[in-house]
């Protein structure tokens, strides 16, 4: 809940948590910049503070072992590829 960056580091998905730490601010950034606009000033900022707390507290955590799971896979996939069939 607290430590995702640290989670996903632990579990070497390091492209993934280097996303998290440094693409998801922008991101928020970004979309909190567009519901100013169209929501308004004080209804703008609440839907950011909304946001900025549920995504990396709430939807990042949810998703976490799927992600991880899907890049297991994927690893797996790879060295199965790059094995030699005898």
């Amino acid at each position: 809940f607290f430590a995702t960056f640290l989670w996903m580091m632990y579990r070497r998905m390091y492209g993934h948590a280097f996303a998290y730490i440094f693409g998801m601010p922008f991101a928020l950034g970004i979309l909190g910049a567009v519901l100013v606009a169209v929501l308004g000033p004080k209804a703008g900022v609440i839907a950011y503070l909304v946001l900025a707390v549920g995504v990396p507290f709430v939807v990042a955590p949810m998703y976490a072992n799927a992600v991880y799971y899907r890049y297991v896979k994927e690893r797996i996939a790879s060295a199965t590829r790059l094995q030699p069939t005898t």
